[in-house]
C-alpha cells in the first residue's frame, strides 16, 4: 500500500508493500468511519481501489474507528477539497468515484467531486446540508419552515439569544452529530449556567466551535426520513420515530427508534415535506438523511444531511429490503442506475424493526 501524506501527519502512516499487483481505479471514500467499512468491501466487489480521504483532524480519527488504515489501499489527510483534489490527480491511478460517507464528509466530498468533475451533489449547497447555521439560512430564505434562531459567536451572548428566541430554547454546535453539544435551555437560569461553563468547545468530530445556535424548542413527534435520489428524482426509503418515554421536553432524542408503519398518516406528511427540503438544499444524487418534527401546525426541519444514516439502519435496509444500501449508493456516484432493473417508488421491508438505546 502506498500513503501520500504530508510530513506531519504521521498518525496516518502504517507499514505496507508497493507493487503487489498492477495499479487499479480507484474510489475517493471521504472520512469512510462508521460506515466505512462497508463501503470499502463495496468498492472492492467492483474490481477497485479505496483511496480514504480523511479531513478531520488525525487524533479524532484515530479515536473514533482505531483500525481506520485497514481495506484502503491509499490513506491521505488534507484540509480540504483543493488539497485532496492535487493529490489524487498527481496520482498513476484514476479516481472514477468520490462518496460521501459520515456526517463531516459532506463538504469535503462534494467540493472533490466537482474539482474532478465526477458524480456528485452542488458544492454550492454543500455547506448547507452540512452546517447547521448556513442550513437554517437557507430554509429561511426558501420558504421551508425553522425554528426561530439566533446565531451566537460570543458565549457570554448565549442567554440574550435564548431570550430573544424564547423558552424552552436549545442550544447547538453547527457541525456535530448525534445530539452530541445539544444542550436544552428550560430557563434563563439554566441559560446563564450553560453559558458559564462553556470554554473552547469542540464538536464530536474534534473541530473547534466558533459559534453556537440558539433555536427554538419544537415539541412534537420527532422522525427521521431516509431517502435516495436518482436521475429519475427523490425515492422514500424509510420513516423512523423517535420516540421518548414522557412528554418531557428532552434535548437526547434517543430511547426507542421504531420503523415508522406505512399506514401511519405522519409518513406521508414527512415524505411530502422533506421532498422539498431535498430539492430546495440541492441533492441531486445519492442517500440522505433528514430530520423532523411534526407539531399541529405541521413539518419543522431539524437537519438535512446527503448520506447514509448511523444507527444500523443500513443494516435493516441490507437484510429485510431488496435495497444494497453501499452497493446502489457506490453505483450512483459511479453515474450507473443499479434500479433501471428493480424500480424504487417506495421500498417494502418484511420486518418493521427498532432500535432501543440505553442512556447512562
Amino acid at each position: 500500500m502506498r500513503y501520500v501524506l504530508p510530513p506531519e501527519q504521521e498518525l496516518l502512516r502504517s507499514a505496507g508493500s508497493e507493487g503487489r499487483r498492477p495499479r487499479r481505479d480507484q474510489v475517493a471514500l471521504v472520512d469512510p468511519l462508521h460506515t466505512g467499512a462497508a463501503f470499502k468491501e463495496a468498492v472492492h466487489r467492483r474490481g477497485l481501489d479505496v483511496a480514504a480521504v480523511y479531513s478531520l483532524p488525525p487524533a479524532t480519527v484515530a479515536d473514533l474507528d482505531p483500525g481506520f488504515r485497514r481495506g484502503a489501499e491509499l490513506n491521505i489527510q488534507v484540509r480540504c477539497a483543493a488539497e485532496a483534489a492535487e493529490i489524487l490527480r498527481a496520482l498513476p491511478q484514476r479516481t472514477v468515484a468520490v462518496v460521501p460517507t459520515t456526517e463531516p464528509s459532506v463538504e469535503v466530498a462534494d467540493g472533490l467531486a466537482q474539482a474532478l468533475r465526477l458524480v456528485g451533489n452542488p458544492s454550492s449547497t454543500a455547506d448547507c446540508r452540512r452546517n447547521k447555521i448556513a442550513m437554517r439560512d437557507r430554509a429561511e430564505r426558501n420558504g421551508i419552515r425553522n425554528p426561530r434562531y439566533r446565531v451566537v459567536e460570543e458565549i457570554e451572548h448565549i442567554p440574550a439569544a435564548a431570550d430573544r428566541v424564547g423558552f424552552p430554547a436549545v442550544l447547538k454546535p453547527p457541525t456535530g452529530a448525534g445530539a452530541h453539544g445539544v444542550t436544552l435551555l428550560d430557563s434563563p437560569a439554566t441559560a446563564r449556567r450553560v453559558a458559564a461553563g462553556l470554554r473552547d468547545e469542540h464538536d464530536l468530530f474534534g473541530r473547534p466551535v466558533r459559534a453556537w445556535l440558539v433555536e427554538e424548542y419544537v415539541r412534537g413527534r420527532e422522525f427521521a426520513v431516509n431517502a435516495i435520489t436518482t436521475a429519475q428524482g427523490h425515492h422514500l426509503i424509510d420513516v423512523w420515530e423517535y420516540q421518548r418515554p414522557d412528554g418531557r421536553d428532552y434535548d437526547q432524542p434517543y430511547w426507542n427508534v421504531v420503523q415508522l408503519p406505512a399506514a401511519d398518516p405522519a409518513r406521508r406528511l414527512a415524505w411530502q415535506f422533506v421532498s422539498r427540503v431535498l430539492t430546495c438544499y440541492g441533492v441531486d444524487v445519492g442517500p440522505s438523511h433528514t430530520e423532523i418534527k411534526i407539531d399541529e401546525d405541521g413539518p419543522v426541519l431539524m437537519e438535512t444531511a446527503s448520506r447514509l444514516p448511523g444507527a444500523h439502519m443500513t443494516d435493516v435496509w441490507a437484510g429485510h429490503s431488496d435495497l444494497r444500501p453501499y452497493d446502489d449508493v457506490l453505483a450512483l456516484f459511479l453515474g450507473e442506475d443499479p434500479f433501471e432493473s428493480r424500480p424504487l417508488p417506495e421500498l417494502t421491508f418484511d420486518a418493521c424493526p427498532a432500535v432501543c438505546s440505553i442512556l447512562n
